[in-house]
């Protein structure tokens, strides 16, 4: 046997066809220029088409702008000057200078220059990431500080390289290793909010929400030994020091300024000779300081109030005596915090600078106080303003600076991806965005949200023709569908919904007879020839019942005999020629139990057995939301991605993130499925608002991703004269193509004896095969993307022999309903297959139930418990090895059972880039249906990824990057509860 797959082997090797197998990475690469508006908040999300090698691109932007990461080198007017900085992927909390021409940046950013760093970096004075100097902490890290020969951090985090730091940690800056320094601080469940430093000590502040000033602190720690001097229940929204004090800044009208001993932390008598005058207003009834920095003999604050001598918001002291400086910067906006900002106050080069809260960027020059022309023209919220040989590093919550005017619709040039100088005469703002676009193929189509639709000329912009439709702005509409000579719409307003078809020849408009009841809405439309597909909350259609899908001749509005009623609310559709899938919040169609996602026959609506069951969201306190599935789409190799539930979820005490589930396991916000199999393929981004299914890719919030690559199929076999030759068809999409995968094994789904990197063209293989028996598939590869394996083909070869076993058995179970699938062996006929159930793994004391070999399913009523099968080919020489075993629960639906435990004593062992786990397996072993691998860049979080492993595995072997990973494995049942291992820190040098 082997000496086939070690002949064939050597072949591939020879002609430089062979390559590794490459472990699955997340995608975060964008090849697209970024569309966003001028505060750089998505307000709503962009749409895109494709005509011929130019991309249009309607939103509610008002320029264009590669994408450049969240920290930028700006020159000392805050102009962009690109290629000066790593790219840095999630938001950047705080940048200081490192001493020797570098930066240290933290924050909740994920990767820097394509490597998986998160919240902590190192950037050295030649702009690449410093790769000896890496901290990995399992929460944000919202501030740093160097000084004393260490790196102080501080922010939300339990954990710092694996070692208990409750908040706050120091990192050598000789030896590059966590410190003992501190090691025993406890935030308390604070929120990290101040860090400052002096010649003798470290002060933090920390706040609970919604506890004032009974959840506020204020600590200070000797810089030599970490010893705590002192914690303080004491509000402060900022923090600076000197030997002698600790400045606090507060809200107050008398003593808005505080300044503590730096010492002990008893109050002193320190004050300013400054009054404060009593302020009401929108922010507050009394004066609020928000922001303190020492610099020099000066004490700058900046905040909410008015002072004598004209100070407004931004003023300075003599630090040690509190009397006022001569220092009267103009114009200074109001600084208070938001939800999500807290303002801050740096000096960088000769200016003062002001950045985050509610305000844009201000720079005032140290020594007049004078306006400095530093505006920072990115798109999004500044946090940090760090000083650089060029102007300013500027970093925050942004990811596009600089960029080209466009309002509302750009043209984007795909071969060259640059921006074109076009402009369309039909506009859109960040109040009345172009929401929707539609091609033919010829004409550009675009809907504006006041219900505006234009018909727009891609070669000069122009404006060809325009219909306006119930003109409210908080109408609700669907995606347009082009459909023949006419381009279908439908709006939403206080009237009720609307259907109509506008001629794209003359651009005229007339109204479909298609009407559901008032107080109703339509969202969701798709068409196939006369028929038009409806989706929404409505419960009849033209007067005829339909529970949120209906089917409707568009032409004459006649209600077609297509019955699927959803117990909810249907959100998008996409019709093929014989099917449909249906995407929504729901928990049942035709009173069959499905949850978010379905496909129904297209004619006659008749629930199919796909089934990605995708209920919505669990919050992290694991309560279920059911947001479901908002947009649907399929590509040209039957690829659906769905966009699954919302991110965030506001309580009465904090905002939550949610964990999309999809078949009772966690999945990113972006899913894909085959529409083949229902299974999610192998594919995972980060968290994206919307997205439009482009050729070669999907356009998200901040650019263009390559899509789930899709398995090749019609994999078969052939012999002759001692060759067997394997034959497949690689799926269409050959652009986002790099290889295809073939796996040769000894059993079903196994790969030991072979894995091959063939090149993405390839088809066929030929080679010479002793006796054996042989199990075969093949994936498609996108860079480090794999798709799901073909159906596996089992061969043997020599003398006949007992047969092989069934391929691919599967089971869906509906309440006591069962219906178990297989496919015959690929080589041979078995006359019968023999099923065997047990009460328990590997046991058959329920019996043996012959089944006709030329059978490929079974329906069976079973009572409610726990069932183990299996199948085996049986002919004249024997029966087969069973396939693979199924557990099947019929208790699941009235109970969820047993909770499975997770493995135990998880460990890992490093060598190189090799990284071999093991464990103990699940004490619920025989409860456990699914084991997973998570990695991420924090415990509990599983950004990096996610594998899928053989329930009965106890151990696992990969290459990994360079980094530092969290790992642990999780197992579930089909109760779909889960349970997760202990995670080790794994560093990858």
């Amino acid at each position: 046997m082997r000496s086939f797959i070690s002949l064939a082997a050597a072949t591939l090797v020879a002609a430089g066809l062979a390559g590794p197998s490459r472990a699955h990475a997340q995608v975060a690469e964008r090849a697209l220029p970024l569309p966003v508006v001028d505060n750089g908040i998505h307000i709503t999300p962009p749409t895109a088409v494709q005509i011929g090698r130019r991309l249009f691109i309607g939103g509610g932007f008002s320029r264009l702008s590669d994408p450049t990461g969240n920290a930028v080198v700006t020159d000392v007017f805050g102009r962009h000057l690109p290629g000066r900085f790593p790219r840095v992927e999630g938001p950047v909390h705080h940048i200081v200078a490192d001493g020797t021409g570098g930066w240290f940046l933290v924050g909740d950013f994920t990767h820097v220059d394509g490597q998986p760093i998160a919240r902590f970096a190192r950037v050295t004075a030649t702009r690449t990431v410093d790769p000896q100097f890496r901290v990995s902490a399992d929460g944000v890290i919202r501030l740093v500080a160097l000084a004393h020969g260490r790196v102080y951090l501080a922010g939300d985090f339990s954990t710092v390289n694996g070692a208990p730091r409750g908040g706050l940690a120091a990192i050598d800056v000789a030896t590059r290793q966590l410190s003992s320094w501190g090691a025993g601080f406890d935030r308390g469940q604070r929120q990290i909010r101040a860090l400052t430093f002096s010649s003798i000590g470290v002060y933090l502040s920390g706040y609970r929400p919604y506890y004032g000033a009974a959840g506020s602190r204020v600590w200070g720690f000797d810089a030599g030994s970490g010893r705590q001097l002192f914690a303080r229940n004491i509000w402060a929204s900022s923090v600076a020091a000197t030997s002698t004090y600790v400045y606090l800044a507060q809200y107050g009208y008398q003593r808005p300024l505080v300044a503590i001993d730096a010492r002990t932390g008893n109050d002193t008598d320190w004050s300013t000779d400054l009054t404060f005058q009593y302020l009401s207003g929108t922010y507050g009834d009394y004066t609020s300081i928000s922001n303190v920095l020492v610099d020099g003999s000066r004490l700058y604050f900046s905040g909410y109030f008015l002072a004598n001598g004209g100070r407004a918001n931004l003023a300075a002291v003599d630090a040690a005596t509190g009397a006022a400086v001569d220092w009267h910067p103009p114009g200074v906006t109001a600084a208070f915090e938001t939800t999500t900002q807290t303002p801050g106050l740096t000096r960088a080069g000769p200016a003062v600078v002001l950045t985050g809260g509610n305000t844009s960027v201000q720079a005032f020059g140290v020594a007049t106080g004078g306006p400095r022309a530093f505006t920072p023209e990115v798109f999004g919220a500044v946090r940090t303003v760090a000083e650089a040989p060029e102007g300013a590093v500027v970093g925050g919550d942004f990811n596009g600076a600089g960029g080209t005017a466009a309002y509302g619709l750009a043209s984007i040039d795909l071969d060259a991806k640059v921006v074109e100088p076009w402009i369309a005469g039909f506009s859109g703002t960040s109040f009345q965005p172009v929401v929707q676009l539609a091609t033919d193929g010829t004409s550009l189509f675009a809907q504006r949200q006041d219900a505006h639709y234009a018909k727009v000329d891609p070669a000069s912009g122009a404006t060809l023709g325009e219909v306006a439709l119930l003109p409210d702005r908080d109408f609700v509409g669907c995606r347009m569908r082009v459909a023949g000579s006419e381009v279908i719409v439908c709006v939403n307003g206080p009237n009720g919904a609307e259907l109509g078809a506008i001629r794209i020849s003359d651009w005229s408009y007339r109204r479909l007879p298609v009407a559901v009841q008032p107080g109703t809405r339509v969202t969701s439309i798709d068409v196939v020839g006369a028929t038009l597909y409806l989706g929404g909350n409505f419960t009849q259609v033209n007067g005829v019942p339909h529970a949120g899908l209906a089917a409707v001749d568009w032409t004459n509005g006649a209600v077609l005999p297509f019955r699927a009623d959803v117990s909810g609310d249907v959100t998008s559709l996409r019709a093929a020629a014989s099917r449909l899938w249906v995407g929504g919040a729901w928990m049942r169609i035709n009173g069959v139990r499905r949850r978010g996602l379905a496909e129904v026959d297209a004619a006659s609506g008749a629930l199919l057995p796909w089934n990605p069951d995708v209920p919505g969201v669990l919050t992290d306190s694991g309560s279920l939301l059911g947001a479901g599935v908002s947009r649907i789409d399929v590509d040209q190799d039957g690829t659906l991605y769905a966009s699954v539930g919302d991110r965030f979820f506001l309580n009465l005490s904090s905002v939550e993130t949610l964990r999309p589930t999809v078949s009772g396991r966690e999945t990113g916000h972006l899913a894909a499925f085959s529409t083949a199999t229902g299974r999610r393929l192998p594919w995972r981004v980060p968290y994206q608002e919307w997205f439009g299914l482009l050729p070669g890719c999907l356009l998200v919030g901040d650019g263009c991703l390559p899509g789930a690559p899709s398995p090749p199929t019609r994999l078969s076999v052939s012999q002759s004269a001692g060759q067997v030759t394997l034959s497949w068809t690689p799926p269409s999409a050959a652009p986002a193509r790099t290889a295809i995968r073939l796996e040769v094994g000894t059993r079903e789904g196994a790969k030991d004896l072979l894995t091959l990197d063939l090149p993405p063209g390839q088809s066929t293989l030929t080679a010479p095969a002793p006796p054996g028996t042989y199990f075969v598939r093949v994936r498609s590869v996108a860079g480090q993307l794999e798709s799901l394996p073909s159906a596996d083909v089992s061969f043997a070869v020599g003398p006949p022999d007992v047969p092989a076993p069934p391929l691919d058995p599967a089971a869906v179970v509906d309440g006591r309903r069962v219906t178990i699938t297989w496919n015959a062996p690929s080589t041979g006929a078995p006359p019968y297959y023999l099923l065997q159930g047990g009460t328990a793994e590997g046991r058959s004391d329920l019996g043996a139930l012959p089944i006709d070999g030329a059978a490929t399913n079974l329906t069976l009523d079973l009572p409610a418990g726990t069932f183990w099968t299996r199948l085996t080919s049986v002919n004249g020489a024997g029966r087969s090895a069973p396939a693979a075993e199924l557990l099947i629960d019929t208790s699941a639906m009235a109970s969820c059972g047993v909770t499975p435990l997770p493995p135990t004593n998880l460990t890992a062992v490093v060598t190189g880039r090799t990284v071999v786990l093991t464990w103990q397996p699940s004490p619920t072993a025989p409860y456990v249906d699914g084991l997973f691998l998570k990695a991420g860049t924090q415990a509990g979080v599983p950004d990096i990824g996610s594998v899928a492993l053989d329930p009965s595995a106890t151990s696992f072997s990969t290459t990994a990057p360079p980094g530092a990973y969290h790992l642990w494995l999780v197992s579930d049942n089909l109760c779909f509860k889960t349970a997760a291992s202990n995670v080790v820190l794994v560093v990858v040098p």
